[in-house]
């Protein structure tokens, strides 16, 4: 089902905050998918929710780990938006919608890392090459 005919209170958003020790971000793999999981499960547990209708969206190292999740919950997540991050090359569950946002002149996440993570997610999804870039 689109999105057509659809109001703000039709959705739920859940905006975590990346785990951290107070001096750096934790790169745990295990512990970050445990954490999306619970959080997951809490959501569902507490809201009626579409199971069908998870989105994810992420912002530099958080595009990465978005890009990460759309592979490993490939099975669950419906669609991904990654904004200035770099792609990740693993195995996939499943094709997942995918939406990239990359700054031409972004000093810390280059325009090749995210062409490069766009390449990734064209395998993965079985689509053509064919993109559209737009110069704003």
């Amino acid at each position: 089902m689109g999105l057509q005919g659809r109001s703000k209170d039709d959705f739920i958003v859940a905006y975590p905050a990346a785990l951290s020790n107070g001096k750096s971000f934790s790169w745990s793999e295990k512990e970050n998918l445990t954490f999306f999981d619970a959080m997951i499960l809490e959501v569902a547990d507490n809201y009626c929710i579409n199971r069908d209708g998870i989105f994810i969206v992420g912002h530099s190292l958080g595009g990465w780990f978005t890009q990460k999740l759309a592979c490993l919950r490939g099975d669950l997540v419906k669609g991904m938006v990654a904004v200035g991050s770099g792609g990740y090359n693993g195995e996939c569950t499943g094709p997942v919608t995918s939406l990239f946002y990359q700054n031409v002149n972004d000093q810390l996440s280059s325009y090749a890392s995210g062409k490069s993570a766009e390449k990734i997610r064209l395998a993965v999804n079985q689509c053509e090459d064919i993109s559209e870039t737009v110069v704003i």
